[in-house]
């Protein structure tokens, strides 16, 4: 298996069948052997019922109810397969990155781990594992703890998109201090 794709199925009954067949082409056009992994993340709306009805189109899918919020990342980990591993939370973009889908598995060539912010976190799964395990949470707040032990761990990482906002109690205690000083 090369790569498994584990979707943080928020409430996007309204696109999320679009967002998978876009995946599995995007896959299959590239000759890979993947798998797509839905785990619900606090879903109240039939997005997970809309995936039930794919997996006779897409037998790659497999569809779990959720674990609770921010653990849909860590449960896709444990039951992933592939070489690499995509995390993709699909209520947090319109749409599955498939535009960079490419130029993040050329970087996965390179590096254990690839973040493309607000977007998609790619890893060589082996690798990252332990980190995958460790984390829980979405959003910002997973990409930053994710970015962190990535390179607590030694392994090579790359990163692209916006840096990293630092909160306002940060920056004022840093301008205090060039102002003390």
């Amino acid at each position: 298996m090369d790569i498994s794709v584990v979707i943080a199925v928020g409430d996007v009954e309204d696109r999320i069948g679009h967002d998978v067949r876009r995946i599995a082409q995007a896959l299959s056009r590239r000759h890979l052997a993947f798998e797509i992994l839905a785990i619900g993340d606090g879903t109240r709306d039939t997005s997970l019922p809309v995936l039930q009805v794919l997996r006779d189109e897409f037998p790659q899918l497999q569809v779990w109810g959720g674990s609770g919020p921010g653990r849909a990342f860590r449960r896709g980990s444990t039951h992933a397969r592939g070489e690499w591993i995509l995390l993709w939370d699909a209520s947090a973009t319109q749409g599955f990155p498939v535009s960079i889908l490419g130029f993040t598995l050329a970087e996965l060539a390179r590096k254990d781990a690839f973040i493309i912010r607000r977007r998609l976190i790619a890893a060589r799964r082996q690798a990252a594992l332990p980190v995958l395990l460790s984390l829980v949470g979405k959003g910002d707040a997973y990409e930053y703890a994710f970015e962190r032990q990535i390179l607590a761990a030694g392994l090579r990482l790359g990163v692209r998109g916006p840096a990293r906002r630092r909160s306002p109690s940060l920056l004022m205690r840093a301008v205090r201090g060039l102002l003390v000083e």
